[in-house]
């Protein structure tokens, strides 16, 4: 049985990332140095040894990628992206592979230790889109219940599995 799953990404590069999700591909951020992938992260976290910052916020907010994590994103999951590819749309996607690490040609919308316009965007789950045509927010199928799981960064939606499915394609 599937987990159903809210991810939310940039919306500052909207079209940038609906054109990766069109191409198969769920781009995350806080992907921007080869020492964010995190396969590397966990098997430092496993020898003991210590995380630098970028490693620290990269594994708080993405760890569930790996599917060898608890809580872990896996093939066959479900997941709606909010505001992809622009605010107040979702996308429905089913996970197709697990986590790979692969810094994209994007550039990032901040500021990181004094640079601006980093390629990012590093983490990334292989998608099949399908809701080639975005979900509004207003939509009717949409409850008021999956708007109020609808709000932190990453989320599971195990418990509105039921309101996402009135959603799904037939």
């Amino acid at each position: 049985m599937p987990r159903y799953w809210g991810i939310r990404t940039d919306q500052q590069r909207g079209d940038e990332l609906w054109a990766e999700v069109q191409s198969g591909r769920l781009r995350q951020g806080w992907g921007y140095r080869d020492e964010q992938d995190l396969e590397l992260i966990a098997h430092l976290k496993a020898m003991g040894r210590p995380l630098n910052d970028h490693q620290r916020a990269t594994w708080r907010g993405n760890r569930r990628l790996l599917s060898h994590e608890p809580g872990e994103v896996r093939p066959g999951d479900i997941v709606v992206a909010p505001n992809l590819p622009r605010w107040g749309v979702w996308a429905l996607l089913r996970v197709t592979g697990s986590y790979r690490y692969e810094i994209s040609d994007i550039l990032n919308a901040v500021t990181i230790d004094g640079e601006e316009g980093l390629p990012d965007y590093g983490h990334v789950l292989p998608v099949q889109l399908l809701t080639p045509l975005p979900i509004e927010r207003t939509d009717a199928r949409v409850t008021d219940r999956l708007l109020r799981a609808m709000r932190p960064p990453m989320f599971s939606l195990d418990h509105v599995a039921s309101d996402v499915g009135r959603l799904l394609p037939r």
